[in-house]
C-alpha cells in the first residue's frame, strides 16, 4: 500500500469521527472539496459542499447521537471503500416523520474518490428501509 493510500484511508476515518460521530459539520471543508458530489441509490445526487452540509445537518438533527463504527477501510489508488455500522436514536424529524425515540442499527458502504487530500466524489449505500422499519415509520 502506498503512503497516499494510507493517507486517504486516514482522511475517511477522520471524516467519520470528526463530522458524524462528533456531530461537527463545521469541519466538513477540511475533508470535502467545494465541488464535492454525493451519489445515492436510484440516481439521487447532491452537488456541492453546501448541499451535502445541509444533508448532514438534517441527519444530525434527526439523530443527534449518531454513532458510526468502521469495520473495514480499503484503498486502491484514489478510491477508498468503507464498510461500517451506524447506530442512532430518532430524536428529530426525518423524511417528514416526527421523532419516535426508537433506536436503529444499519449497515452502510461508501466509496470515495479523493484528489489533493479531499473527497471530491462519493457513492453511498445504506439500509434506509431497515432504518425506517426500526424507528417505526415504515
Amino acid at each position: 500500500m502506498t503512503q497516499q493510500e494510507e493517507e486517504n484511508k486516514e482522511l475517511v476515518r477522520r471524516l467519520e469521527e470528526e463530522v458524524f460521530a462528533a456531530g461537527n459539520v463545521d469541519v466538513l471543508d477540511k475533508f470535502l472539496a467545494e465541488d464535492f458530489v454525493q451519489h445515492y441509490p436510484k440516481g439521487r445526487v447532491l452537488e456541492g459542499l453546501a448541499a451535502f452540509r445541509e444533508e448532514v445537518e438534517s441527519e444530525l438533527a434527526a439523530f443527534p447521537d449518531l454513532s458510526p463504527t468502521i469495520h473495514e477501510v480499503v484503498a486502491e489508488g484514489d478510491l477508498v471503500v468503507t464498510r461500517l455500522v451506524v447506530r442512532g436514536t430518532h430524536e428529530g424529524e426525518f423524511m417528514g416523520h416526527a421523532a419516535t425515540g426508537k433506536e436503529f442499527e444499519i449497515d452502510e458502504m461508501h466509496m470515495a474518490r479523493i484528489e489533493d487530500g479531499k473527497l471530491v466524489e462519493q457513492w453511498s449505500q445504506a439500509d434506509l428501509v431497515g432504518m425506517l422499519e426500526q424507528i417505526g415509520v415504515a
